[in-house]
């Protein structure tokens, strides 16, 4: 992208100028984007690339006639070319764009970004543990402006890294790591690691099928939470008073704080479980809307906006101590060996490197399945444990480890 424009106001004049008289609305979505890429690859070559891109997607409405279009490139150019396949692709069915007067935005204050150097050290660090392969580290920028027709517009920035490597945590078992933060200090070593540290040689584990309480680790806990964060709570049995799960879009614990979200609504924190919503005794908020507003997001920034989770935090209303400190005995999960499986009737399954645990160290460990109803996990969890860890899955999931219970092992 050396040489070409990313000037987010002159894409946006573009396209303004391309739709202008031809539309009864209309919105520009401009993202830039720019990336230092730190790659350890397993036949020891260590790579570096930078890019920059810039992306422009706009929606027209004409009565209720509503077209999308795409382009990236030049500004100008991506500007006139996502205005123009908009025009062309106008059609019934979609929804339609928000009324003017539902627009708004939120202050997004400045964050510092991490320092270049700071980044190279990190990945220095990860790359001498030779346990770890393929490691990459990736720090993104992003600055986002979004303009609508009637005037309206918001710009905010972010900034995120992203951490991954792989580990071989049992003979022909490789589990993948994936770590996000704002700062290199977010960004720290999977606590279930240390669960297996000290016992140079555990037995394997012997599981009878039956229904256990098992303590997820953050890792195997993330992909569960996205699921329930994708797939609407059924059942009218009360939740669990352990749940406070969130979709954070605000303030210091959101990673990717935004003014507004995919649409032009103002952004906010939204409710996914939580037993006792604010404001609400009964504890049936439970989620927000799910349809195509009010929270509707652009992953990624050339799709039409959609209900998608950005950075899940599950606070811990019930705290236990750290696994390694306490005096927890049973069967532990601690790292996803698969992904998660949806199977028929809002079933999941998954294959875990799990560990029985005997005061905080591992006695047997082996892989296990856990699987179960996704309908019944809103009232499967005991309590957590341990500080939070950031989990990179598309989205961002923060959680400490989770104890549920009644689930399937074999």
């Amino acid at each position: 992208m050396k040489g070409y424009d990313l000037d987010l106001q002159a894409a946006v004049r573009a396209a303004t100028q391309t739709v202008a008289q031809k539309a009864d609305a209309f919105e520009v979505f401009c993202r830039r984007a720019e990336n230092m890429q730190l790659t350890a690859e397993r036949s020891g070559f260590l790579l570096r690339r930078e890019t920059a891109e810039l992306g422009v997607a706009c929606r027209v409405q004409t009565g209720r006639l509503v077209g999308f279009g795409r382009a990236s490139g030049s500004a100008s150019e991506a500007g006139r070319e996502a205005a123009r396949l908009a025009l062309a692709q106008v059609s019934p069915g979609h929804e339609l764009l928000p009324a003017s007067y539902q627009l708004g935005a939120v202050p997004v204050p400045p964050r510092p970004k991490p320092k270049s150097r700071d980044v190279e050290e990190l990945f220095a660090e990860l790359t001498r543990d030779e346990a770890k392969k393929a490691v990459t580290v990736t720090s993104v920028f992003a600055e986002t402006l979004f303009f609508r027709s009637e005037g309206f517009s918001a710009r905010f920035q972010n900034h995120l890294l992203l951490v991954e490597w792989q580990q071989e945590l049992l003979f022909g078992v490789a589990v993948a790591f994936r770590r996000a933060g704002c700062q290199v200090q977010d960004i720290a070593a999977p606590s279930a690691l240390r669960i297996l540290q000290g016992i140079p040689r555990p037995d394997n584990l012997r599981c009878e099928r039956g229904l256990r309480r098992v303590l997820l680790s953050p890792d195997v806990a993330a992909p569960l939470l996205v699921l329930l964060a994708r797939r609407p709570a059924s059942g009218k049995a009360p939740l669990s008073p352990a749940w406070d799960l969130w979709d954070m879009r605000q303030g210091e614990e959101a990673f990717l704080p935004m003014a507004c979200d995919g649409e032009g609504y103002p952004a906010r924190n939204l409710p996914i479980l939580v037993s006792h919503p604010q404001g609400c005794s009964s504890g049936n908020e439970q989620r927000p809307d799910t349809g195509t507003s009010k929270g509707a997001v652009r992953v990624p920034w050339d799709a039409p906006p959609a209900p998608n989770p950005v950075h899940l935090w599950q606070r811990s209303p019930m705290p236990f101590p750290p696994l390694e400190t306490s005096d927890f005995e049973g069967l532990v999960a601690l790292a996803p060996v698969s992904e998660v499986v949806l199977e028929g009737g809002g079933r999941f399954r998954l294959l875990t490197l799990a560990a029985e645990v005997q005061k905080g160290r591992a006695v047997a460990q082996g892989v296990v399945v856990l699987s179960g109803s996704l309908s019944r996990l809103p009232h499967a969890l005991v309590a957590t444990h341990g500080r939070h860890e950031h989990v990179a899955l598309g989205c961002i999931v923060s959680t400490p480890w989770l104890l549920l219970k009644n689930l399937e092992v074999s």
